[in-house]
């Protein structure tokens, strides 16, 4: 049963607590030990070429934010690395597709995997305009030709409980197993993990830390968001639910 849980609500289930708090920090089982300290400075270095490169997006445009990870295995157990963030402040899909390929481009990556925000579908107009997911891969197929690359994004959406309880799962069970961990260059991802709470009706995330930064914050400044958790949720619930879904397909590995 601990493995099926995470960390929170194996310690509510042994308490007899009610499993589904929704109230409070989202991200309970985000801890110091979640955090990769002393990277390498050229997150290039971090990368193997050798697996597929994961690419977990949130459309917003102040910021857009997304997240970069690779899965592996840890004897028989699947894991998650996130390796690096890209908060960008009054950026498109344009914009965005082509910082990747300015950061990660010349790497020689064999495999891309996107995934992200079904709202990422919803931005196009037919025969006018390609959505946002598109307009992406139209971009990195161009300037990353020896790339294969697919998008895995659902155009539906999980319940955001399920999303949390996945990610939360992922950072510790009830064992106190760690599947994932964040590179300590992931400055944004790091405060929105550990900063976000439920809203007051206990329904999804509060989203006051997103309207300050979209009206106060500048490029390179670290502000408390939910978007940069909320991109690698969209990864996680596809990949890695706590709760197996019947449309689950397992992240191919190198």
């Amino acid at each position: 049963l601990n493995a099926t849980l995470s960390y929170d609500k194996r310690i509510r289930y042994s308490k007899g607590l009610v499993l589904n708090r929704q109230k409070g920090k989202c991200y309970t089982s985000f801890d110091g030990g979640t955090v990769v300290a002393g990277e390498p400075e050229d997150v290039k270095s971090d990368i193997d070429i050798k697996r597929p490169l994961v690419w977990c997006l949130d459309f917003n445009k102040r910021p857009e934010c997304s997240v970069i990870a690779q899965t592996y295995r840890d004897g028989d157990v699947k894991k998650v690395k996130v390796i690096d963030e890209l908060i960008l402040y009054d950026a498109g899909p344009e914009q965005v597709a082509n910082e990747f390929v300015r950061r990660y481009g010349d790497l020689g990556i064999k495999e891309l995997i996107i995934y992200g925000d079904p709202n990422g579908y919803h931005t196009g107009i037919k025969h006018v305009r390609l959505d946002d997911f598109h307009t992406i891969l139209a971009i990195l197929e161009k300037k990353m030709p020896g790339t294969e690359i697919t998008i895995k994004a659902r155009k539906t959406w999980f319940s955001i409980t399920s999303r949390i309880d996945s990610v939360n799962w992922m950072l510790k069970d009830g064992n106190g197993l760690r599947r994932m961990t964040f590179s300590s260059r992931c400055t944004n991802l790091i405060a929105s993990a550990s900063k976000t709470e439920w809203n007051k009706q206990g329904t999804g995330e509060d989203e006051a830390g997103d309207v300050r930064a979209r009206l106060k914050a500048k490029q390179g400044e670290t502000w408390p968001m939910t978007h940069p958790m909320a991109a690698l949720g969209y990864f996680i619930i596809e990949e890695h639910p706590m709760i197996p879904h019947t449309t689950n397909q397992p992240l191919p590995f190198v």
